[in-house]
């Protein structure tokens, strides 16, 4: 039964307060020692002084607070730990960097003004002692020395507040948080800091890689895919030379299964394979039986671990430059985590957990990112469900200082980023070309990324043609598949459209205010402008402040700008510029034939045999590539926009004038002229001499 206690008087004696504190501390201590910790630590206890946390954490206590004295402290952090997993809900990998930046950051501090910290039974101060100010004074101590805030070590004693455990909080008291004083959270007040101090955020940029280093990449990279068989042989004949050896020694068991005759007959047989990846080493040593000396011939281990880490490396390439996966969800891929799709032939879909979003996500591939797929999963040592293993020292053979055993889904797994880098290394230095980046650095996995993304934007032939042999070339559903799937280029494409979209917001904008625009349409949007006009210069009557006419031409350019975004993002608007020099002006919601689909469209009714009541309901898009032009009544003229219409009335024109005879287009130049004269000249008629657009 766990005793209630509490310190609800400060004027106790010394004594009296220090025996109540360590009487609370007991009976913390008592409750979670037997808690079960399985969830997110190999120990055995709460308490231990070296904590083996799941995903490769280790956490020494010793190292940040060795007295006997500290145990206030250490214990209520290791508690504080356990419930911001259980009752918070944190992420284990979250709390755990939030913990280990506390105590490298706050624990000397917390040390030194002696919170939580006193020999059993003499009474110990809680967080309380702290001041706001000294936390802020110790953040902007960190900006001036190392230019970084220590948001994970204030995001630890955020949470520490926000623990409901009544009996936690008497002995932890109010941690300071000046970030609530200002009603903000740790990020935001972390943010004002570095303002504060002048110190601008700088975001890790990873430059792309160039088009002919991707090149070389496939290029050395498929072969090795083609050649799966051989090398998933040659795995499995490891692993079956392995599991046969009678050696006690795991990590000697691998080694000898590596050099025994079965491997290098293997290897020997299929050498026309491994030649052309890397020339089969074979050595010879002498070995004694009946008395008798006989050499041995053997596959030398370092060219055993160097090709299989080479095809690890080709497949680990073509995956990230076919999905633009993080290096973290690369290497957390599983087994079976890419399978063919049901409904069309040469689509696969890789499924990936992505870490950073706390998201699973689907992914279109070709054939070639299947087989890349296939093939890591036949080169492992072990049945575990990651798809990238170690293979030259597997997690198996290396226990830890701690001496416990993996659990089966940690067996061989990749334990950081860099392990990746450096396999994706293994092919460039292999083949002998350099791997960098654009920017000349060296390149990682994230670098693949922004190539990728590149890709997208650059619309390059060349482009094109490495993405095509990438996904197949014969492979006509995948580029739909992969543009519509795909978060990395969907994320691209839409900052494309955003882009797109408020540059033309901004020409249309610009052009109505400066009375730039002609044709039909034109009418109701500067009748639009002066309305918004008669509104602008109402809210500085009514603000008493000045308006000057270019106080005026710019806050209407805004407004239009934003009113236009709106409309264009929303699809309440196509503003689609035509190949005739016109923007479409068409609202969205408009279900009647265009002028420049009509004919279309008719012709699809009767195909169809549906009445045109029925297809009247449906949405009918217009059609830029048969644009009819100024007979059009939502198309607009621009004076940024519509120079080709300038140029064909110019053409038009000299033709007329007997400059270019050459042609018999008599009636359509005329019909030209008379139709284009009165709109061109509305926004072009500076550009010309005096009288040059009135023809009859």
């Amino acid at each position: 039964m766990i005793t209630s206690i509490q310190v609800t008087n400060s004027q106790h004696s010394a004594f009296e307060l220090g025996r109540k504190q360590w009487a609370i501390l007991k009976d913390i201590e008592q409750r979670y020692k037997t808690m079960d910790v399985s969830s997110f630590l190999h120990n055995s206890s709460i308490f231990d002084n070296e904590w083996d946390i799941k995903g490769r954490y280790k956490i020494k206590f010793e190292d940040y607070l060795p007295a006997p004295e500290h145990k206030p402290l250490r214990l209520l952090l290791q508690v504080a730990t356990y419930e911001m997993i259980h009752t918070l809900h944190l992420s284990v990998s979250t709390v755990y960097t939030y913990l280990i930046n506390f105590l490298v950051e706050f624990v000397p501090i917390l040390i030194v003004r002696g919170v939580l910290i006193a020999p059993p039974n003499e009474p110990f101060s809680s967080f309380s002692l702290l001041e706001n100010h000294e936390i802020t004074n110790h953040v902007q101590l960190a900006l001036v020395k190392r230019k970084t805030i220590p948001v994970a070590a204030l995001s630890f004693m955020s949470k520490l507040s926000a623990l409901p455990q009544q009996e936690l909080k008497s002995l932890i008291g109010l941690p300071p948080a000046p970030w609530l004083a200002e009603g903000v959270s740790v990020q935001k007040w972390s943010e004002q800091q570095r303002e504060i101090a002048g110190i601008e955020v700088e975001n890790k940029f990873y430059p792309p890689l160039p088009f002919e280093t991707v090149s070389k990449i496939v290029n050395h990279s498929l072969p090795i895919l083609g050649s799966h068989e051989a090398l998933g042989g040659f795995t499995a004949a490891i692993r079956k030379a392995r599991n046969a050896n009678s050696v006690n020694d795991a990590s000697k068991a691998l080694s000898v299964a590596k050099e025994c005759a079965p491997v290098r007959d293997y290897a020997l047989k299929h050498s026309d394979v491994f030649d052309k990846m890397i020339p089969i080493e074979i050595k010879s040593r002498d070995t004694h039986k009946n008395g008798k000396v006989h050499p041995f011939k053997y596959l030398t281990v370092s060219w055993t671990n160097d090709t299989l880490r080479l095809a690890q490396s080709a497949c680990a390439w073509i995956i990230l430059l076919t999905t633009g996966l993080r290096n973290v969800d690369m290497r957390n891929l599983r087994v079976g985590c890419c399978q063919p799709s049901k409904k069309h032939k040469d689509i696969y879909w890789l499924v990936s957990d992505v870490k950073k979003t706390k998201n699973r996500i689907v992914l279109p591939v070709g054939k070639t990112t299947y087989q890349a797929v296939k093939l890591l999963e036949q080169l492992r040592y072990d049945d575990n469900t990651f798809l990238l293993t170690e293979l030259k020292k597997p997690n198996t053979y290396n226990a830890p200082v701690s001496r416990r055993k993996f659990d089966r889904d940690e067996l061989g797994k990749m334990k950081d980023s860099n392990t990746l880098n450096k396999l994706l290394k293994c092919l460039s230095k292999h083949y002998g070309f350099e791997l960098n980046t654009t920017l000349d650095e060296e390149a990682t996995a994230h670098c693949v990324r922004a190539t990728l993304a590149g890709y997208i934007a650059e619309h390059s032939h060349v482009a094109i043609l490495l993405l095509k042999r990438l996904f197949g070339h014969t492979n006509a559903l995948m580029p739909d598949e992969y543009i519509r799937r795909n978060p990395l280029v969907i994320k691209k494409r839409d900052e494309m459209l955003k882009e797109t979209h408020g540059a033309m917001a901004k020409d249309l904008a610009k052009a109505i205010v400066n009375q730039e625009v002609s044709g039909r349409y034109s009418v109701s949007l500067e009748k639009g402008a002066e309305v918004l006009k008669n509104e602008i210069n109402e809210e500085f009557k009514l603000a008493n402040k000045s308006l000057t006419e270019m106080d005026m031409l710019q806050t209407m350019e805004e407004r239009l700008t934003q009113l236009l975004l709106d409309d264009i993002e929303d699809s309440e608007t196509y503003a689609l510029i035509t190949p005739l020099g016109v923007v479409c002006m068409r609202p969205t919601a408009d279900g009647t034939d265009s002028p420049c689909s009509a004919h279309l469209n008719h012709s699809k009714r009767q195909d169809s045999k549906l009445s045109r009541a029925i297809t009247d309901a449906l949405m009918t898009l217009p059609n830029p590539s048969q644009c009819v032009g100024i007979s059009c009544p939502t198309a607009l003229l621009g004076k940024k926009w519509s120079r080709k219409l300038l140029e064909t009335f110019d053409f038009y024109i000299k033709y007329r004038a007997g400059i270019n005879p050459n042609f018999d287009v008599d009636e359509e130049a005329s019909a030209f002229v008379k139709m284009y004269a009165e709109p061109l000249k509305k926004i072009y008629s500076g550009e010309r001499n005096h009288g040059y657009f009135d023809v009859r």
